[in-house]
């Protein structure tokens, strides 16, 4: 794995596709969660159109909570307390999720420049489909505490 270089970055439009990446999510369920093409989706990865505003905001949203999620696992895990061996997969994991939490804090960074509107719409993305993937475990809307900065 390599070394995290943001700079290899046109914008940091492509951070939060790195933070994807990272964490294991492929650019097939990303395309289907916004409903769009896998081609449309290559493109932006790429660079070869603009993402929406809007759609940039809900992709850094969805990949903060991706981190949570993928969080709370790694500790419900080291309840397992044991010795670090470098070479395992656990650890190899443990760096991924690290260069993810890299390319998340970047992403909000550019994302905070973004106008109110496409942040407010991108929230309403994130609340929707967070709304009904949580519906399906039992679970209520988010508080803004878990929305971080993206609260009002």
């Amino acid at each position: 794995m390599g070394r995290f270089d943001e700079s290899a970055f046109d914008g940091s439009n492509y951070l939060v596709f790195r933070g994807f990446d990272e964490s294991f999510v492929s650019p097939a369920k990303i395309a289907l969660v916004l409903g769009v093409s896998t081609a449309t989706l290559d493109a932006w990865r790429k660079g070869r159109r603009a993402i929406p505003a809007a759609k940039l905001a809900f992709l850094t949203l969805l990949l903060a909570d991706r981190l949570d999620q993928l969080d709370e696992l790694v500790a419900e895990k080291e309840s397992d307390i044991r010795p670090v061996d470098h070479n395992d997969r656990d650890h190899w994991i443990a760096l991924k999720l690290e260069t993810a939490r890299r390319c998340l804090r970047s992403q909000e960074a550019h994302v905070a420049k973004l106008p109110p509107g496409a942040l407010r719409e991108g929230e309403k993305l994130f609340r929707a489909v967070w709304s009904k993937h949580h519906a399906r475990r039992g679970n209520g809307l988010p508080g803004s505490a878990q929305l971080g900065w993206f609260a009002s």
